[in-house]
This record gives structure tokens, C-alpha cells and sequence, in this order.
């Protein structure tokens, strides 16, 4: 049986004083072009009405900045290597750092911007609002920086020797953006459509994205569900995971109505509307990572919610998601028809959304 499995979420918080330095990843548009802060302005101005179900503690008098970008690392054998194709801004608003902006360049080489959850709770949990930062990736472990005792994992006390030069920043409001604040009745508009699909976070590092998925699409309907009961409902040893595609099994035993888009280009823009649109109908989307030793997928599974379409701006619009990793919605911009990106908390990727279950109800 194949295995969905989302990669653990791995970020070290790296205290230094030397002096940041960012390479812009993107050849033809600089960090903080005004296309690229239109399209985070949009994207924020779009979800603006459910901010706080983003994770995102906001009123209307709120200020809203960009901070300087993260510098990136990621652990491999004992040594930090740099990473600068996917670029991570600090969120700001009144002053605490409150989300994150990931952006990168899809095969276009336009910015995607996706909107997240991420590194900002870890970051006052470990109490670093007076140091220098950076971000730093490995492949199974939540770590922090210091000085004096090195790099260590939040669960057990091992130690890294690193020999690398770090680069870190301070997390202080940068680019101001200019919102308009919309109010909640704008969401009937005629571009855009949310469906209230509930947010369920699962136990981080672990393979329970596609029974959060299942269980918010079944609090949807109507039946308060919780990750425990999919599992308990479905037979699957706890707490292993599913792809996509054996999901349709379950949503069988449920008697939930489903179409599923596993062809190559059988899900687009105007699919996803459609469904949203048409039938009200949350869409599971899956993305693979790669594959372990044991052949099993490594990815993660959110639930598609909703939609926002540009109307004066290059690329299509916006997706907003159900993200397990972080119990919270997610947004990301839409480039092509058939392009649906998403950026894991780990650091790998980004990664394309592949595979797509529309779930209509019974």
C-alpha cells in the first residue's frame, strides 16, 4: 500500500550578528518590485474579510509590512548551504511578525506568491525578538541556534558542529503596503468565492494530512468530524497515510459524491471555479515531494476552499486552502491555467499541486 506522507516541518532560528547580504532569485524583477507588491497587496486584500482564520490577528487600523528577507540555509552533511531560489519575507503587522510570504519563479519567471502560517510561532516560542535571525532547513528535525552551545533539536539535545558563515537579519517592518481593507460583502463578488470548510490541524511531522482533509470535507457537510475518526472510520492503522488516491475509497464508505482529476492537464483554472461556483464543492489536492527508501510518496494534501481572479494584473488569480500543516487557511497566486503551486514549511520545493479530488457532497 502506498503511503501519503507530509515531510516534517524543519526550521533552525540562527542567533548571529553578521551582516545580511540577499541575492534576488528572479531575473527580470527585483524583490520588492511594485508587481510584486500589488500581487502580495492583492493577495492580502482578498482574504482581508477572513485574515484571522489565516493565523493573522488583524483589524481594520492594523499596519501591514514586509520585512527584510530570511536568509535561507539548509543542513546537509554537518554544512549549511545557501538556498536563494525561494525567498522568504516576514509578514508584519502592528509590529509582530504574524505569517510569512514565500515567493519564487514559476516556469514564466513570475513571482508566485503563497501566503502561510509559518516560522512565526516558533519564533517568539523561542523568545529571539532581540536577535539576528536566519532560517535553516534539515530533513527531520525542528532545530534552533546559539552562540555558545550550537545547533539543537527541540526534542533531544544533539548537537551540530557548523562551520559555515551565517548570514542573519533583524525582523523589523520594511515595505509598507497599501490595503484596502475590503469588508467581508466584497467576498460576493462576482471574481471571488470562499467556502467555510473547517480548519483542522494535524500533529506536526506526521502522516495525517489526507484525514484532516477528509474530516474538514466532512464538517463541511454537515457531520463534525476529527482526524481520529477517519482513522477509527476507515480501518487505517494510526496514524499512517494515504494518497489521493485511496482516498476515493473512503470517501466511498462515507457515500460522499466525488470526481476526481488524476490526467495530466484535466484540472485548470476553470475547473476549480467551476466546482467552487457551480457545485460548491471543496477540492482535496495533493503534491509529491518524492519518494522514500520504501517507495512510499512523500508529500502533503490541503483542501482547495476557494478563489479570487485578477482583473488588472498578469497571471490568473488566487487559490485560498485548508492547510493541515498549520491548521490554518493558506493562499497562493495562480500563474497558468494548469499551474497550482505549493510550498511546504520544510523547505523543499515548491512543488506542484498534481492531483485533485472534487468532493460534492452525498
Amino acid at each position: 500500500m502506498r503511503k501519503f506522507i507530509p515531510i516534517l516541518l524543519s526550521a533552525i532560528l540562527i542567533l548571529s550578528s553578521i551582516t545580511f547580504c540577499f541575492a534576488d532569485p528572479f531575473e527580470n524583477h527585483s524583490l520588492y518590485s511594485d508587481q510584486l507588491i500589488q500581487k502580495v497587496s492583492l493577495l492580502i486584500d482578498s482574504i482581508f474579510p477572513e485574515i484571522n482564520d489565516y493565523g493573522i490577528d488583524a483589524n481594520d487600523s492594523s499596519t501591514f509590512f514586509l520585512g527584510s528577507p530570511i536568509p535561507v540555509y539548509k543542513l546537509i552533511n554537518g554544512s549549511l548551504v545557501s538556498e536563494q531560489s525561494t525567498v522568504y519575507i516576514p509578514l508584519i503587522v502592528d509590529d509582530i511578525w504574524m505569517a510569512t510570504i514565500i515567493t519564487y519563479a514559476d516556469d514564466h519567471n513570475e513571482p508566485v506568491i503563497q501566503l502561510a502560517k509559518y516560522y512565526s510561532d516558533e519564533y517568539y516560542d523561542l523568545d529571539l525578538q532581540e536577535e539576528q535571525i536566519a532560517l535553516v532547513f534539515s530533513d527531520n528535525d525542528v532545530l534552533f541556534y546559539s552562540d555558545e552551545t550550537g545547533l539543537h533539536t527541540h526534542i533531544k539535545e544533539q548537537a551540530y558542529i557548523i562551520n559555515s558563515r551565517v548570514e542573519t537579519i533583524s525582523i523589523t517592518p520594511n515595505v509598507s503596503l497599501n490595503l484596502q481593507k475590503s469588508s467581508l460583502s466584497n467576498l460576493r463578488f462576482s471574481n471571488q468565492k470562499y467556502l467555510s470548510v473547517p480548519q483542522i490541524q494535524m500533529t506536526s511531522g506526521s502522516m495525517q494530512c489526507w484525514a484532516a482533509c477528509i474530516a474538514s470535507v466532512r464538517g463541511y457537510y454537515g457531520t463534525y468530524t476529527t482526524i481520529d475518526d477517519v482513522y477509527n472510520f476507515t480501518g487505517i492503522t494510526k496514524y499512517n497515510g494515504q494518497t489521493i488516491i485511496e482516498c476515493s475509497d473512503h470517501l466511498d464508505d462515507y457515500n460522499l459524491s466525488y470526481i476526481e482529476y488524476f490526467y495530466m492537464n484535466s484540472f485548470n483554472w476553470y475547473v476549480l471555479r467551476t466546482e467552487i461556483d457551480s457545485f460548491d464543492s471543496p477540492i482535496m489536492a495533493s503534491c509529491t515531494y518524492g519518494y522514500n527508501s520504501n517507495n512510499q510518496p512523500i508529500g502533503h494534501m490541503v483542501l482547495i476552499r476557494g478563489y479570487y481572479s485578477y482583473t488588472n494584473v498578469p497571471q490568473l488569480g488566487i487559490i485560498s486552502y485548508m492547510d493541515p500543516a498549520t491548521g490554518y487557511y493558506g493562499a497562493s497566486t495562480v500563474g497558468s491555467n494548469t499551474d497550482f503551486n505549493y510550498a511546504p514549511n520544510t523547505g523543499a520545493g515548491p512543488f506542484e499541486m498534481e492531483l485533485f479530488t472534487s468532493v460534492r457532497g452525498q
